[in-house]
């Protein structure tokens, strides 16, 4: 097992890696709508809407993902967590703009609450391409 960290994504706020590589995959924590390492957790999440945080959620996801070498398209499952199900539909479209043609597995969980007031959390599976 490899666990794995940049400053291209928010640092998290338990003390786990942002991601770890173990048997040719790579297992990425939750991420929330902030934007990157400099976005402490004492500073709170971004005031944007569901849909705006899930964006950047992805976002971030990505961030890991190339600088490990890896991508969205190698995603197999997506986990996406968020506080009203109202939001599903719009997080949905955001969330496959982002994906183009790429279509993971994916659940959604509407959740009672996430921390600091944030309104979606995304974790990610990928399994790496061999040549």
């Amino acid at each position: 097992m490899i666990p794995f960290r940049t400053d291209l994504a928010p640092i998290t706020e338990g003390g786990y890696s942002q991601a770890v590589e173990a048997g040719g995959m790579i297992f990425i924590s939750g991420q929330m709508g902030r934007r990157d390492a400099t976005d402490k957790p004492e500073s709170g999440f971004v005031p944007w809407s569901a849909p705006d945080q899930a964006e950047q959620a992805l976002k971030n996801i990505a961030n890991i993902l190339t600088e490990m070498g890896s991508s969205l398209s190698e995603i197999v499952k997506l986990t996406i967590y968020f506080t009203d199900m109202q939001y599903l539909k719009e997080i949905h479209l955001r969330i496959t703009e982002q994906l183009g043609e790429h279509r993971p597995a994916m659940s959604c969980a509407e959740i009672k609450a996430l921390p600091r007031g944030c309104k979606v959390m995304i974790d990610a599976i990928c399994v790496r391409e061999k040549d």
